[in-house]
C-alpha cells in the first residue's frame, strides 16, 4: 500500500472519529469480496501491486468529512448552492452517492428482536390501491437508505427469544440441495477489472477516495460493446462491500451441503442485458457438460441479474430446474435520476456522470414499458404517461442532457452529479473543450470531458431504446412453453419505502427536471412491491416469499432463501409425481 493511500486512510478515520457520535464507530475499510473460483484476487493489497502511480483528481480540493463517511454505505441527499436539500430519483444501490447530514445510527434493544419497522401485514399492502398508498406513505419525505440497512442486518442480525434460550434446539429449515446452484448479483454486482493491467475497475476503494481516475464509459457502437471484453473483464460477484453482506453468508450456507455445487456467475454489468444472458446461457450449458448425468440447474438471481436470468430461462428452460428472483424489478423508474443528473461512487462525483450511465445499455432496461412514473403536483389522479423508449421522447423532455438539443445543456453531460442536481431553474455549465465534429469512435471509450457528438447520441440513444424494448417484450410470458417453465419464487422486500414516482407541475416540470416531489410505495428500498418479475410479466410464482430485507441484502435472508429453496423442491416433487400418475392411467 502506497504512503499517499495510507495518508488519505488515517485522514478518513482521523475525520470520523473526531465526528460528533461517531466514538467506537470506526470499522476498517474492506471492499474486497472473496470468493473460490475468482481469476484474480480482489483485495485492495493486490490493486495497489499494480498501480503504478496514484494520481489526485483534479479539481477536488475538499476535505474527507463525517457525511463522507456515511457514503460509503451511501445513500442520497442533494442540496444547491443556497442549502435547499432536493430529493431526486435515486438507485438506492452500492456505491451510490452520499446522504448528507444523517448520523450513523444507535442500535437500539428493540432491533435485536424485531425488525426496525413495526410489523407489516403484506397481503394488506398488495390490496391498497394507488390512492391508499399516497396516503399510508404520505409523511415519507425521501428514500430509504439501503446501504445503511444492509449494515445493521450484516452486524446486528435479527434474534429471536428462543435463539436466546439455551435449552432450545435451534430450528434449520435449510434443504439440503443436491446438484449445482448458480448466484449472480445485479446492476453494479459483479467486480470489473482491466484486461491488460488486471486493475480493478469496479471498485476500487481508491476511487472512492478520489486518488485514482478509472473511466467506466462504453464505446458508442455497437462493436465497441461486443470488443469491451478485451479491455474490460468480470472476476467474480460482490459477494459482500466492507461490513455490508450481499450474498456470502449463503454462499457459505450452500456450501455446507456437501452435494450441492456453488457458481457465481460475473459479467459486465454496463453491457446490454441481452448479451449477458447469452453469455449465461452458455455458462450454464458448460455446468452440465462437467455433470455425469445432464441435471437441470437452480439459479438465484438478485435484482438486474434476475431480468438477466428469466432471459435465459425464457430462451433454454430446459436448463432450469427452478429460478429464485430477489428483488427482481419489472421496472424501476429511479434510473431517470443518474441519467439525467450522474450518479457517484464512495467519495468521487467524477466516475458514473450522465455520459457514462447514458452510455451503459444496461441502465435503460428499468425504464418502465407503460410509461407511468409522472403524476400531477396538485390532482395525483393525472397521469403524465410517456413513451420512454421513443428517441423523441427523450429529446423533448431532456431525460438526458446528452441528447439535449441546447448546447449548453448537453455540455454538462460530463459533469458530476453535484454539479447537475436539482433544481434546475439555474443550469450549471462547466467548462468544456470545444464541440468535436462527427466522428466515429474509433476506440472503446471517449475521454472523460468529451461530449458525444449529438447526431451521434441520438442514433445511439434510438438503436439502444428499440434493442432494450426487445428485450423486455421477450420477458413476457409464452403460453406454448407453460409445461416447460421451471418452478418461480419471489423473494421481495416490502417494508421499506420505494420510490413509484413523481409529482411534477404538468409536462414543463418534467423538461425542468423538477423531480423532487416523490411519490412513495411499500417495497423494498429500490423495487417497488407491485413491480417485481415474474408476475410483472404474467407469471405465476410457486412461492411468494416476503423478506424484512432491504434490496441490497435482500439474499443475506438466509431463512427467507431456504423457504424459496424449499418450494422450488416440493413443486419438482409434486409435478413428479403428476407425471407418475398420468403414466399409470
Amino acid at each position: 500500500m502506497t504512503g499517499r493511500f495510507r495518508r488519505a486512510l488515517r485522514s478518513f478515520r482521523k475525520e470520523l472519529q473526531d465526528s460528533p457520535g461517531s466514538r467506537s464507530r470506526s470499522r476498517s475499510l474492506d471492499s474486497s469480496p472473496r470468493g473460490r473460483g475468482r481469476t484474480g484476487s480482489n483485495s485492495d493489497e493486490a490493486d495497489d501491486q499494480v498501480d503504478d502511480e496514484i494520481v489526485p483528481l483534479e479539481n477536488d480540493e475538499r476535505r474527507i468529512d463525517y457525511d463522507d463517511a456515511n457514503s460509503i454505505i451511501g445513500g442520497h441527499s442533494v442540496k444547491d448552492e443556497n442549502n435547499n436539500e432536493k430529493q431526486t430519483f435515486w438507485f438506492s444501490l452500492p456505491f451510490s452517492n452520499p446522504l448528507a447530514g444523517i448520523d450513523l445510527p444507535s442500535f437500539r434493544l428493540r432491533s435485536i428482536f424485531r425488525s426496525e419497522t413495526d410489523p407489516v401485514d403484506p397481503f394488506k399492502l398488495t390490496v391498497l390501491d394507488s390512492r391508499q398508498e399516497e396516503e399510508e406513505f404520505r409523511h415519507v419525505r425521501e428514500q430509504d437508505n439501503s446501504r445503511l440497512r444492509a449494515v445493521r442486518h450484516s452486524l446486528l442480525p435479527n434474534l429471536s427469544i428462543d435463539m436466546l434460550n439455551p435449552l432450545a434446539t435451534p430450528k434449520d429449515e435449510f434443504p439440503a440441495i443436491d446438484g449445482d446452484v448458480v448466484i449472480l448479483g445485479g446492476y453494479r454486482g459483479s467486480i470489473l477489472r482491466d484486461r491488460e493491467t488486471g486493475r480493478r475497475v469496479w471498485i476500487p476503494i481508491k476511487v472512492g477516495l478520489n486518488l485514482r481516475r478509472i473511466d467506466l464509459t462504453v464505446g458508442i457502437t455497437d462493436q465497441d460493446e461486443i470488443e469491451m471484453e478485451k479491455k474490460v473483464y468480470p472476476d467474480g460477484m460482490l459477494t459482500h462491500i466492507g461490513p455490508v453482506d450481499v450474498s456470502r453468508k449463503l454462499i457459505r450456507k450452500l456450501q455446507s451441503s456437501p452435494k450441492c455445487n456453488v457458481h457465481e456467475f460475473s459479467y459486465d454489468w454496463r453491457l446490454s442485458c441481452s448479451l449477458s444472458s447469452q453469455k449465461l446461457v452458455e455458462f450454464l450449458k458448460a455446468i452440465q457438460e462437467k455433470q455425469k448425468t445432464k441435471r437441470k440447474i437452480i439459479v438465484i438471481a438478485h435484482s438486474m441479474g434476475g431480468l438477466i436470468a428469466h432471459h435465459a430461462m425464457q430462451k433454454h428452460p430446459e436448463l432450469f430446474r427452478g429460478l429464485i428472483y430477489a428483488g427482481v424489478p419489472s421496472s424501476c423508474p429511479n434510473i431517470l435520476g443518474p441519467l439525467r443528473y450522474g450518479d457517484s461512487v464512495l467519495l468521487s462525483s467524477k466516475v458514473l456522470t450522465a455520459k457514462v450511465n447514458f452510455l451503459m445499455r444496461s441502465s435503460f432496461v428499468f425504464l418502465p414499458l407503460d410509461g407511468r412514473c409522472f403524476v400531477d403536483r396538485k390532482d395525483t389522479t393525472i397521469r403524465y404517461d410517456l413513451d420512454f423508449f421513443d428517441v423523441k421522447t427523450w429529446i423533448e423532455y431532456g431525460l438526458s442532457p446528452c441528447v439535449a438539443e441546447s448546447l449548453d445543456v448537453r455540455r454538462t453531460q460530463t459533469n458530476s452529479y453535484q454539479e447537475e442536481a436539482p433544481p434546475t431553474q439555474k443550469r450549471f455549465i462547466s467548462e468544456m473543450p470545444k464541440l468535436p465534429t462527427r466522428a466515429r469512435s474509433q476506440t472503446f471509450t471517449l475521454p472523460d470531458n468529451e461530449m458525444i457528438p449529438y447526431d451521434d447520441a441520438v442514433e445511439y440513444l434510438d438503436r439502444t431504446l428499440k434493442k432494450t424494448k426487445q428485450f423486455l417484450m421477450e420477458l413476457e410470458y409464452d403460453p406454448a412453453k407453460a409445461d416447460q417453465y421451471p418452478p418461480l419464487v419471489e423473494l421481495y422486500g416490502f417494508t421499506v419505502p420505494t420510490l413509484r414516482g413523481s409529482r411534477v407541475n404538468g409536462p414543463e416540470g418534467i423538461k425542468a427536471g423538477d423531480y423532487n416531489d416523490l411519490v412513495f410505495g411499500p417495497g423494498d428500498g429500490v423495487v417497488y412491491h407491485k413491480s417485481l418479475m415474474p408476475e410483472g410479466k404474467g407469471f405465476e410464482p410457486v412461492l411468494r416469499q416476503p423478506s424484512d430485507r432491504g434490496h441490497v441484502n435482500l439474499l443475506n435472508d438466509v431463512d427467507g432463501v431456504g423457504k424459496a429453496l424449499n418450494a422450488i423442491l416440493q413443486a419438482e416433487k409434486e409435478k413428479l409425481n403428476r407425471n407418475s400418475n398420468d403414466l399409470t392411467t
